[in-house]
């Protein structure tokens, strides 16, 4: 089993100029199990870094109740980075591993 905590970055498009700007830091969860021939993997802990826990299911509960473009913005970014992680894990998964003896 691997264990890892992961971040990145959320940023906020200016309309006006189309400058992206820093707005915060997403932070996750990771755990990779093995077993022979195959392997499952889990993120958890999906949250917006504040002084206290600031978890994604609020960001859903407040678009739900009253759009905001900012926080769907988010939204669509977080499930875009967990997608590429996700196919990158998968990927790299699915390649060969080389065969060494002395290791």
């Amino acid at each position: 089993m691997i264990m890892g905590r992961g971040k990145f970055r959320l940023y906020l498009t200016d309309n006006e100029t189309g400058k992206k700007m820093p707005k915060g830091i997403i932070v996750y969860d990771i755990i990779v199990k093995f077993k022979e021939g195959r392997y499952q993997y889990t993120i958890t802990n999906i949250n917006w870094k504040q002084p206290s826990y600031y978890g994604l299911e609020k960001w859903v509960a407040e678009v739900e109740k009253d759009y905001q473009a900012e926080i769907a913005e988010y939204l669509v970014q977080t499930d875009n980075q967990l997608n590429t992680i996700i196919t990158k894990l998968k990927t790299t998964m699915s390649a060969k591993p080389v065969q060494k003896e002395d290791w």
